[in-house]
């Protein structure tokens, strides 16, 4: 809307939390008998620091261009996406040509807040969450920050069930 602005109103809340991430080989995972994410790739870029909050966009297309993940199978992918602000979801949704019902099926910062410090590990627990509930035997997850200064961080993972 033009003329728009960012209040506390329409940002994610301040939060307390903690996520925990154990970090194995696939080889090891299978001895323990634990489905999980398996990471394939990240991409980090930066942007115009003025806007900070697309900077995702950016670093998601990276990904695509190094993994080449397509626009149909990143559509198709679970996509967790921390967002301070909601505008930001719109305009990352826009300049990747997505809807934004793709993103935090679960709800994201905005819901259920920002603890600072653990985007990263909260993010995938969200997504191995999810993977777990929905996903059958294999499928696509993407995490992807926007952050200040600029800088965009997106990470794939892919899913295998036991």
């Amino acid at each position: 809307m033009p003329g728009g602005t960012v209040t506390a109103g329409n940002s994610c809340p301040y939060s307390d939390g903690a996520a925990i991430v154990a970090v194995t080989t696939l080889a090891r995972a299978r001895t323990l008998a634990v489905a999980g994410l398996v990471f394939c790739d990240s991409a980090v870029t930066g942007n115009d620091p003025n806007l900070l909050g697309v900077a995702a966009a950016h670093s998601t297309r990276a990904l695509m261009r190094r993994t080449g993940l397509s626009q149909e199978r990143l559509r198709a992918s679970m996509i967790e996406y921390n967002e301070a602000f909601a505008a930001q979801v719109l305009a990352t949704a826009d300049l990747l040509e997505l809807d934004p019902a793709l993103f935090n099926h679960d709800g994201g910062a905005l819901a259920v807040g920002h603890p600072y410090g653990a985007s990263g590990a909260v993010l995938v627990t969200r997504l191995l969450a999810r993977a777990r509930r929905e996903a059958a035997s294999e499928a696509d997850a993407v995490a992807m920050i926007s952050m200040a200064g600029g800088i965009g961080i997106s990470a794939q993972f892919q899913w295998r069930g036991l």
